[in-house]
């Protein structure tokens, strides 16, 4: 922890946002990029993604009897979810029934994606210096036909503890927390 800084800082990027631009395209009443009008919402507001990563509908790629060529599709459905109507407010900022609100609706996303496809991740990038492109308060939530590489390899050792021992790993290891007084709080 005594260690001197010797990375890059980046200046403040905080500004100032108004509570509604007319050339956002997540505020309430504007044009979105394929044409759309964004709903006059009060709460949360998804919608699939004018820009996703990932497509429903992608041809299959040729399949391979050597196993070191195998491939497969990455079919999925990427969303947009705004928190909140107002540019300027975030979730740090939200009253506690407005984080409610958002809470439900990715439980809501969460079954309903998942009912098609294998993995359902939200996730918020806030800021340029995290690529996000849009200020106005809102997460994406990626639904894929695969488990991405890092959450197979954790899936498989959760699953492989669970066999050997016939409960969930975070449970016990919650409990021998409990037990042992660390790291809670």
């Amino acid at each position: 922890m005594k260690r001197p800084w010797g990375g890059q800082i980046e200046p403040s990027t905080d500004e100032e946002l108004p509570d509604y631009d007319p050339k956002n395209p997540l505020c309430p009443g504007n044009v979105r990029a394929n044409g759309e009008v964004t709903p006059m919402y009060q709460n949360t507001f998804s919608f699939v993604n004018d820009f996703p990563a990932l497509l429903e509908s992608v041809p299959d790629p040729p399949k391979s009897d050597d196993e070191l060529f195998q491939m497969g599709s990455a079919k999925g459905t990427c969303k947009v979810m705004c928190f909140h109507p107002k540019s300027n407010v975030t979730i740090a900022l939200m009253k506690i029934h407005e984080i409610k609100e958002v809470i439900k609706q990715w439980i809501f996303e969460i079954l309903e994606l998942g009912e098609k496809w294998t993995w359902v991740q939200i996730f918020e990038n806030r800021g340029a210096l995290m690529g996000c492109s849009n200020a106005h308060p809102h997460c994406q939530i990626w639904s894929s036909s695969f488990l991405p590489n890092e959450i197979r390899i954790k899936d498989g050792y959760l699953s492989d503890y669970y066999k050997r021992n016939k409960k969930p790993l975070l449970i016990d290891y919650m409990q021998k927390e409990v037990i042992k007084k660390v790291s809670i709080l």
